[in-house]
């Protein structure tokens, strides 16, 4: 996973990337974090995806599963 998380590390940071394209690389960078027991930085980068691209409801069923490794949700 690591390798995935520095891939979407250097994709993001990509100058002129459309954003629906952005926000799946901070998505599948949310996901990857999560893998690797990373929840706070997974949500941060789930909100980053929902705040470009809002209607993808798997960023948020995403954000959502973070939130509940961190303790947030009951």
């Amino acid at each position: 996973y690591q390798e995935a998380i520095e891939a979407y590390s250097m994709y993001v940071s990509i100058p002129d990337v459309k954003p629906e394209l952005l926000a799946e690389g901070f998505n599948n960078r949310g996901i990857a974090l999560r893998a690797t027991k990373r929840p706070e930085m997974a949500v941060k980068d789930f909100d980053k995806a929902i705040s470009l691209k809002p209607r993808d409801p798997s960023f948020f069923v995403n954000r959502a599963n973070a939130n509940n490794d961190l303790g947030k949700i009951k």
